[in-house]
């Protein structure tokens, strides 16, 4: 059964740290029946917790940032506080109120021996340090065998390793337009993530550099699951060529 998960983890340069908590069950959820809590420098969980609250919809996401965070972070976030202090070293875990019990659900590192400087992901040497870590998208339950989630490479991890101080697709769980390379649409060079299919949730922020056309030289009809468009962003599409959106715009 599908249960909310941890989407996206920022640990960047000063302040800027935020995690992303994503909303797969098919339900608007209560958030008061959760809680996140962190490890700080080795430890048992538990030992630092933070009660959430309001209601996620239904395949939305929930943003908490650190106190100071870039305008970017804190312009997502629905939460700001001092409690997303973390460093790579320090675990984070999403837990839930089920009766009389208090479960982990999902978590980012362990308890237990402090790692030194952070825990390796994908492959990736300390990872959960100076990192971003997006969730591939495929997943909709929680882990708590930290290991199995980290993986060992690209292939077995559920995790998308990116470089510090990437926010592009905080906000939605799914691939956000950079429009690194060009406007191409089918340029895999213009996606944090991947070139969308009809599963992607696909976010195209104001402040990238070029928007995106789906153009002539495509075969096939681009392809999204979600399709948001932010304020001051656009997408050109040719007259003889189209975007099938499988889910909401």
């Amino acid at each position: 059964m599908s249960d909310l998960i941890i989407s996206e983890y920022i640990e960047g340069s000063d302040d800027n740290k935020a995690i992303e908590i994503y909303n797969g069950t098919g339900d608007i959820i209560d958030l008061s029946g959760y809680e996140l809590w962190t490890i700080t420098d080795g430890g048992n969980w538990a030992e630092d917790t933070l009660i959430l609250n309001g209601n996620l919809a239904y395949n939305d996401v929930y943003i908490l940032s650190m106190t100071n965070a870039d305008s970017v972070i804190q312009t997502v976030s629905d939460s700001i506080s001092a409690f997303i202090n973390w460093d790579g070293n320090d675990a984070v875990g999403l837990a839930k109120i089920q009766s009389d019990t208090i479960i982990l659900i999902d978590v980012i590192g362990t308890d237990g021996s402090d790692p030194g400087t952070g825990w390796d992901v994908a492959g990736v040497n300390n990872a959960t340090k100076g990192h971003t870590l997006v969730r591939v998208q495929d997943i909709i339950k929680g882990n708590t065998d930290w290991s199995s989630s980290a993986g060992t490479n690209s292939t077995d991890s559920e995790w998308i390793v990116l470089d510090m101080d990437h926010f592009n697709n905080l906000g939605i769980y799914g691939t956000s337009w950079t429009g690194a390379i060009n406007s191409d649409w089918d340029n895999l060079g213009n996606w944090d993530i991947q070139i969308p299919d009809s599963t992607s949730n696909v976010f195209i922020r104001g402040f990238v550099p070029q928007m995106p056309v789906i153009n002539t030289s495509q075969s096939t009809p681009a392809k999204c699951k979600k399709l948001i468009l932010e304020k001051n962003s656009s997408i050109t599409i040719d007259s003889s060529k189209m975007i099938k959106i499988f889910g909401e715009f």
